[in-house]
């Protein structure tokens, strides 16, 4: 990391290089703001964005949700999909809205990557693989599911909506 003599040292060269006027006085330029940012924090924290920020509101309330779901499940969480013997359907908490909120926490954690680019593309790269293969998960889930509690799994799938409650 330069320092702040360092900083100055590289400002007198290049305010003091004869080459170009308009070069010379862009280096000065930049010197000097760079200088000025690299001694304010603020400057080492623009990555990271704050609680008023929407993409970091998105991204909290994405996490809450999924750990919410993830606790919910206890030891019927699986990374994979699978079938525990005392493993029932769940209809409290979070599933009584929707099937499965762990992958709607997942999808607004991505969203708020997404957002935090402020850029269509990258939203659009973030959001559209990562839709593709939540929705083929939540297929081999489902079916899994179908085939373990058959009706009771059927009549909780007719009265919930997949990833958001009241629409899909």
């Amino acid at each position: 990391m330069p320092s702040a003599a360092n900083l100055d040292v590289l400002n007198a060269q290049i305010v003091a290089c004869e080459a170009c006027p308009r070069l010379r006085a862009y280096g000065a330029e930049i010197a000097r703001v760079r200088k000025r940012q690299w001694r304010d924090w603020s400057y080492w924290g623009l990555p990271v964005p704050s609680f008023g920020d929407p993409e970091a509101r998105v991204l909290v309330l994405g996490l809450a949700i999924r750990w919410t779901a993830i606790l919910t499940l206890g030891k019927s969480f699986s990374a994979n999909v699978a079938i525990r013997d005392a493993q029932r359907v769940h209809k409290a908490g979070l599933y009584r809205f929707v099937r499965h909120p762990s992958y709607l926490g997942l999808m607004l954690i991505f969203l708020a990557i997404g957002l935090h680019a402020r850029n269509w593309i990258s939203l659009t790269l973030v959001l559209v693989p990562t839709f593709l293969a939540l929705s083929y998960r939540i297929h081999v889930e489902e079916g899994a599911l179908s085939e373990a509690f058959g009706e009771e799994y059927a009549a909780y799938r007719r009265g919930t909506k997949r990833l958001v409650p009241g629409v899909f």
